[in-house]
């Protein structure tokens, strides 16, 4: 390539990598649920409660980080994924929106990895449409694990929403009542296609590729 061709080749490779920043910030925030996801699955208490309880959830939104601090959530204004059980296997990812609402970290607790289990289609289809108030909106039951806390039990599977958490700080406890999730639609566009929605995601019944281990996490143990 002449110098000439190059320079007039410069813009379009600038637009290019641009545009590839936002895809590897979305992938970004896959690999940290995949690694939240695993810490979880493999906790010596929570491991066997989330065998039994994920072959009756239709999807799972996981939360890689719930700080206290300054009151917000995750790393980068509140970001989870969600994956939807499909026909043949899971189906996503959808990006949402975590939003502070009024829930709030319980006194020491400085982080919290957070699984959202979805326990029916009518919770899937809010989320995905609309923004969510928990606890409002829709039901959730509460289980923690960490310092001092055992998993949530399976009688609080007739809610929409059961929520398994592990915190770092000196006390464990998470309270989700009052938290906003939101779909994120910018974030949907940029790692799937321009256009994209959260419906028109799940209505792909396919998972990408940068999903896949997270999604064989979500899978109970044999």
């Amino acid at each position: 390539m002449d110098r000439r061709s190059l320079i007039l080749a410069l813009p379009a490779l600038a637009a290019g990598c641009a545009g590839s920043r936002p895809a590897n910030e979305q992938q970004d925030l896959v690999d940290r649920a995949r690694f939240a996801a695993e810490s979880l699955r493999f906790e010596q208490n929570l491991g066997p409660e989330l065998d039994r309880i994920l072959p009756r959830v239709r999807g799972v939104i996981v939360i890689p980080s719930l700080f206290r601090a300054g009151l917000f959530v995750g790393g980068q204004g509140g970001s989870g994924v969600l994956l939807v059980r499909g026909g043949s296997g899971w189906v996503g990812p959808v990006f949402l929106n975590i939003g502070a609402g009024s829930f709030g970290l319980q006194a020491g607790v400085q982080q919290a990895e957070v699984l959202l289990m979805v326990m029916n289609d009518g919770t899937v289809n809010r989320l995905v449409d609309t923004t969510v108030r928990l606890g409002g909106d829709v039901s959730i039951a509460l289980g923690t694990v960490g310092a001092g806390m055992s998993a949530g039990a399976t009688q609080n599977l007739g809610r929409d929403l059961v929520a398994y958490a592990r915190t770092s700080g000196f006390f464990a406890g998470v309270a989700l009542e009052g938290m906003v999730i939101s779909p994120n639609h910018p974030w949907n566009e940029a790692y799937h296609q321009a256009g994209a929605t959260p419906r028109s995601i799940l209505e792909t019944g396919t998972l990408a590729p940068g999903a896949a281990q997270l999604a064989r996490l979500l899978d109970p143990r044999v």
